[in-house]
């Protein structure tokens, strides 16, 4: 009797934890069907949204979804492009430059480039590479010239970083200017770039070298677009007495170099009479427009820019190579703080080529620092922007 009660006891224990765990456990299931519930409410909700909405409505939310994601995905591919593009500008560069270096080598070596055709004269080329992909320009040159054939000889080029501005700034069917042409260097260069639908006027007073000036031109078939006046410029048409020599022809202008004293009768400077004009009455071949123009008239450059102030009035866009040689200007009568006055006056900035950069790179100049500059080449043109 006894372990029956017990037993029974021990049932009624069981049944006890039971009914007081009977709370929990319809708490939590309570909670279960509030969450199922609210799923249910949420589905109910999709439901009449699909509904309410049209097939074309659903399509168009679908598609401005998809075009989203194309747009970032295109965006990752234009980044990875302009990164392509910076990398493969390098290489060109990187490239152009062993191409000059290997050309250099190339011109130098014996026989390659340069043929000497008599005791005066010297057949030779231009040597850019990447700006002349139907051949290099050819010319006549003085094979007695002590200044500027030597290194045209033996490197393809005469001032590495003009020639590359040249090059750079001259574009196809430009009208260009050459003051002080000499034997037709740049003169050949800019005529080579702007093509037969292009126009270049280039001037040159020596009688010597004018005629290799049209003889190049000729040999480089650009003839029909280049016009050559045999005369000087200056701010005054009529007359200019000129020295010149066999040696240094380059420095042909209206007072005697001291370099070269006492090398022998090439050196020797000897007077003659020629034309002088104003570069503002000979334009009539360029119809009023001027892209470029490069001056290099050994220390007279103030003078024939006075002759130019319509040319440059008329051309905003003009860019403007100079030599910038002070003891040649200050030869000449001029005072350097007073060419800076006057070059500012033109409302061109001055910029030099010695910007460390790649050949033909400029950098900004004060007007104010022109009177403390060395020798140089510099450019006058407008301020980008």
């Amino acid at each position: 009797m006894e372990k029956k009660i017990i037993k029974i006891w021990r049932k009624l224990e069981r049944h006890g934890r039971n009914i007081r765990s009977l709370p929990s456990n319809v708490s939590r299931i309570l909670k279960e069907l509030r969450e199922i519930s609210a799923n249910l409410k949420e589905i109910q909700s999709a439901c009449e949204y699909l509904i309410s909405r049209s097939p074309i409505d659903l399509r168009l939310e679908l598609i401005s979804g998809t075009l989203d994601n194309l747009k970032s995905r295109a965006f990752l591919v234009e980044k990875q492009q302009v990164e392509l593009l910076r990398q493969q500008i390098e290489l060109r560069e990187a490239v152009r430059s062993l191409q000059i270096l290997f050309d250099g080598h190339a011109k130098s070596a014996p026989g390659r480039g340069n043929v000497l055709l008599s005791d005066e004269r010297l057949l030779t080329r231009i040597s850019l590479p990447g700006h002349f992909p139907n051949g290099d320009p050819i010319l006549f040159v003085n094979a007695y010239d002590k200044l500027i054939v030597p290194k045209l000889a033996m490197n393809g080029y005469y001032e590495l970083e003009s020639s590359y501005f040249v090059a750079r700034n001259v574009k196809a069917n430009d009208h260009v200017v050459d003051v002080g042409a000499n034997f037709g260097y740049y003169t050949v260069l800019m005529g080579s770039l702007v093509g037969w639908k292009g126009k270049v006027v280039a001037f040159e007073p020596e009688p010597r070298m004018a005629r290799l000036l049209r003889e190049n031109a000729l040999i480089n078939w650009i003839d029909p677009c280049v016009q050559i006046i045999q005369a000087a410029c200056a701010e005054n048409a009529g007359g200019i007495e000129l020295y010149t020599s066999q040696a240094r022809a380059a420095n042909t202008g209206t007072k005697i170099p001291t370099i070269g004293e006492g090398f022998g009768e090439d050196f020797e400077f000897r007077p003659f009479h020629a034309r002088s004009v104003l570069i503002d009455d000979a334009l009539q071949f360029l119809e009023g427009r001027v892209d470029f123009m490069k001056m290099d008239v050994e220390g007279f450059e103030v003078s024939a820019l006075r002759g130019a102030r319509k040319t440059i009035a008329e051309n905003p866009n003009i860019k403007i190579m100079m030599e910038w040689s002070p003891g040649q200007l200050q030869a000449n009568g001029f005072e350097l703080p007073a060419v800076a006055r006057e070059l500012m006056e033109f409302g061109l900035s001055c910029y030099t080529l010695h910007a460390g950069g790649r050949p033909g790179d400029v950098a900004p100049m004060d007007f104010r620092s022109l009177p403390e500059a060395g020798y140089q080449n510099i450019v006058l043109m407008r301020s980008p922007g």
